[in-house]
């Protein structure tokens, strides 16, 4: 009885004029397509996180951070920008090509510290002792430098533009093709 009644209900719909039953296949299609799509989106997307281009610090820096003292350490090359170093203890490090910018450096001492090609744009060194110290290349661009003790401090070929040297002490520092605040050119007296 129930197969008879399906094969009703087929004829039924092919007794329809041929516009309703294309509209009726389009209806089918279009909504076979809608269910396709849904389970595309609804399928989970695999995510992978790409690997960090971030050099990851030594463990003397990370010392360094976490004690502030790091003396005859060897931080040459990395990246400590905006540290916070304010007091550390550096004497005889090795930060030669290190990434300083906008780090803190007030009050540190630096004494003997080797920062050849150190990039230190706007860091705040206010009252660091930084005697004896190789800054030969570095850049000290807009760095602050008040009260600093640079006496017989390498400054050769270091750029100071813009950089605040106020009441620094500049006794038997070396210069040669230094870069001034001013944007002059010092060289050997």
């Amino acid at each position: 009885m129930q197969n008879q009644r399906e094969e009703t209900d087929n004829m039924s719909f092919l007794k329809q004029p041929i516009i309703y039953r294309a509209i009726a296949l389009t209806s089918l299609i279009s909504l076979s397509s809608c269910v396709v799509f849904e389970r595309r989106v609804q399928q989970p997307e695999v995510t992978t996180t790409p690997p960090s281009t971030e050099p990851s610090l030594s463990e003397e820096a990370n010392r360094l951070l976490s004690t502030k003292e790091c003396s005859e350490c060897d931080l040459s090359g990395q990246n400590l920008v905006e540290a916070d170093l304010e007091d550390a203890i550096l004497t005889g490090a090795d930060l030669s090509n290190a990434v300083l910018t906008e780090a803190n450096l007030e009050n540190a001492n630096l004494t003997g510290a080797n920062l050849t090609g150190a990039n230190l744009t706007g860091a705040d060194l206010d009252n660091a002792i930084l005697n004896n110290t190789d800054l030969s290349e570095a850049n000290l661009v807009e760095a602050s430098l008040e009260g600093v003790d640079l006496t017989q401090a390498n400054l050769a070929r270091t750029n100071l533009r813009e950089a605040n040297i106020d009441d620094a002490n500049l006794a038997a520092a070396e210069f040669d093709e230094t870069i001034m605040p001013d944007g002059t050119i010092r060289n050997l007296e």
